[in-house]
């Protein structure tokens, strides 16, 4: 068991493993951002957004590894399955199934499933999250999720790795999944009613217990992410009330940060920048509370997404809503200067429940997706835009449907 053991944390330090370099030397595959890019309190330009190679790792981390770009096409999870298109064919999305007369949806036998949208494309296979047992090659007890790999094309699933056994009969158990560690809480129910709570790390070093509880309480929820672009900090307040926590050098951090206004802010050290609606753009000192106004906001009841320093969309698609609204409207700050985005006529005149979203931003693209009820009759899907950096006029073009059932 113990040899067993050593061979999986193998395998997690060869998926969890990369560095971050500005040239690489012909890597084999994406790298990690170690860290997020920097704020400069106080400071609103900064280096203008640019095209990069396409194994920069831009599109895993602004996507929270929801998306992951390979030198010919994209991967992306939606809706419990996992979707490929290749770049010299964008509007065509695949499921990565290759399973002749499979109906492709989630709960079939279909090799595209995958649960929660987070995975990892490393080295010639896709690792992901799935219910430990569920493909019966591997002897994991309890009901919580076990880290699986297939092959790019979706075959040849296999069991990589499981931490604990305390998601027993009663328990709870959550996790996540990104390019540098997998962060895993499990809770289970003992024979004498009390409870057991574990949160542990995986990273490149192995495993990393970080916190464990006997309760009588039941814990009414698990770990989370901080909903915020920048920095990565995780929550688990049933065991770290009030704190935030991320992982350093193998080593547990934690923090108290005060709360987070709205979403689409950005966190870099003690500076959160945020967007206040038919305001502007704000940078809050976590530290002494000063605040500095950075820039106005751009139109009108809109939204302001900050993906990173040198990339905030702006538009009044990005909140949901059922009333008529008026003409759609993008504006993109790159680092410099706005501009104007050139948008398709269904999202000039967008529909009540048209609600855009921004995926990634890839090698040389920023990637949208539009939600909408009326996509197809009868379905839920997506339909997906590409705005090229490559282009002295940014313009929001078809980029394919997505519909599923």
């Amino acid at each position: 068991m113990k040899m067993c053991k050593m061979i999986a944390v193998a395998v997690i330090a060869v998926l969890l493993s990369g560095c971050f370099s500005d040239k690489p030397a012909a890597p084999a595959t994406n790298e990690v951002w170690g860290t997020a890019p920097e704020l400069t309190f106080g400071i609103w330009e900064s280096e203008k957004l640019a095209i990069q190679p396409w194994y920069g790792g831009r599109c895993e981390f602004t996507s929270e590894n929801a998306w992951a770009e390979t030198e010919l096409g994209y991967y992306m999870g939606m809706d419990g399955l996992l979707y490929y298109a290749d770049k010299e064919n964008p509007e065509l999305w695949v499921p990565v199934c290759g399973r002749a007369n499979c109906a492709h949806a989630y709960g079939k036998n279909c090799d595209a499933q995958m649960p929660l949208s987070r995975f990892v494309v490393k080295d010639g296979r896709i690792y992901y999250e799935d219910f430990s047992g569920k493909y019966g090659s591997d002897s994991t007890k309890g009901f919580g999720l076990s880290l699986y790999s297939k092959e790019l094309n979706g075959s040849n699933i296999r069991f990589e790795y499981t931490v604990g056994e305390a998601a027993t009969g009663g328990g709870y158990a959550t996790n996540i999944l990104s390019s540098k560690e997998w962060i895993v809480y499990n809770s289970g129910l003992n024979v004498d009613g009390s409870t057991t709570q574990q949160l542990i790390a995986v990273d490149e070093t192995g495993e990393i217990p970080l916190f464990e509880l006997q309760s009588e309480e039941v814990p009414e929820t698990g770990v989370g992410q901080l909903n915020v672009y920048g920095d990565k900090w995780y929550f688990c307040y049933n065991l770290l009330p009030g704190k935030v926590f991320r992982i350093e050098k193998g080593e547990m951090v934690t923090a108290i940060f005060p709360e987070i206004p709205g979403r689409g802010c950005y966190l870099s050290g003690n500076v959160l920048r945020v967007f206040r609606p038919n305001d502007g753009y704000y940078d809050i000192d976590l530290t002494t509370g000063k605040e500095v106004k950075l820039c106005d906001a751009q139109l009108e009841n809109s939204e302001g997404i900050i993906l990173l320093p040198n990339c905030v969309v702006e538009s009044n698609l990005l909140k949901s809503t059922q009333e008529p609204r008026p003409a759609g409207e993008m504006q993109i700050f790159d680092g410099e200067s706005w501009r104007t985005v050139t948008l398709p006529g269904e999202l000039l005149e967008p529909q009540p429940d048209t609600f855009v979203t921004v995926e990634a931003i890839s090698s040389d693209t920023i990637i949208l997706k539009c939600r909408n009820g009326a996509v197809a009759p009868g379905f839920w899907g997506a339909v997906l835009y590409a705005i090229s950096l490559d282009s002295q006029d940014l313009k929001a073009g078809y980029y394919g449907t997505i519909v599923t059932d």
